[in-house]
């Protein structure tokens, strides 16, 4: 599954540019890419990073800043 799978799940586009914290399907979608790219990273500290990013990036959460946290976190 690729980025074009998850946004044509998302409600009609309306939001497919946003990441939702509590849509466990995605959040399980992001772990996966980031295992994938980085397979030398713990699951735990995914989780972790994935978990700090919702906290900290507030309100509709862009998916590019979102990701750009989770590199900050991760890297």
């Amino acid at each position: 599954m690729g980025w074009k799978e998850v946004d044509d799940k998302t409600k009609k586009r309306i939001d497919s540019q946003f990441v939702s914290c509590t849509e466990k399907w995605e959040m399980d979608f992001i772990k996966q890419v980031i295992k994938e790219e980085f397979p030398h990273i713990p699951d735990s500290k995914i989780i972790e990073a994935i978990a700090e990013c919702c906290a900290e990036v507030k309100g509709n959460r862009p998916r590019a800043k979102f990701m750009q946290c989770l590199q900050n976190k991760l890297s």
